[in-house]
């Protein structure tokens, strides 16, 4: 099949990304509740899809194609992302991009005359 525009979305991400860690298609399907099978045709599938191999098929496990690795970060960024996510909604807050400790540094005269000037 040729290779598609289409992205793969974060269920095939997190897949490959499970497939990534236990290094086997069992661990995978272990880990995500899925059978063995189910794991290998969904690989399978993603891999048509994206028109090249992802996955390596040894003996002694799996392997992910150096060229696949870039999808491998973006699943990993994307899972701390989603974690960070639950965290602030499970904690009612909203986080906002701009919060945090602002600094300022400024001479010493710079800080009498503000006394001074507050007085």
């Amino acid at each position: 099949m040729a290779e598609t525009d289409a992205a793969p979305g974060w269920d095939d991400l997190r897949l490959l990304l499970e497939v990534h860690r236990k290094g086997s298609f069992l661990g995978a399907g272990q880990q995500l509740k899925l059978s063995t099978s189910t794991v290998a045709r969904r690989i399978a599938a993603l891999e048509e899809e994206l028109g090249r191999p992802v996955v390596h098929r040894t003996a002694q496990g799996t392997t992910i194609d150096k060229d696949a690795r870039t999808l491998i970060a973006i699943a990993e960024d994307f899972e701390q992302q989603l974690a960070a996510a639950r965290r602030d909604a499970a904690s009612g807050q909203k986080r906002s991009p701009f919060a945090g400790v602002v600094r300022i540094s400024l001479p010493d005269g710079f800080l009498i005359g503000a006394a001074e000037a507050a007085a």
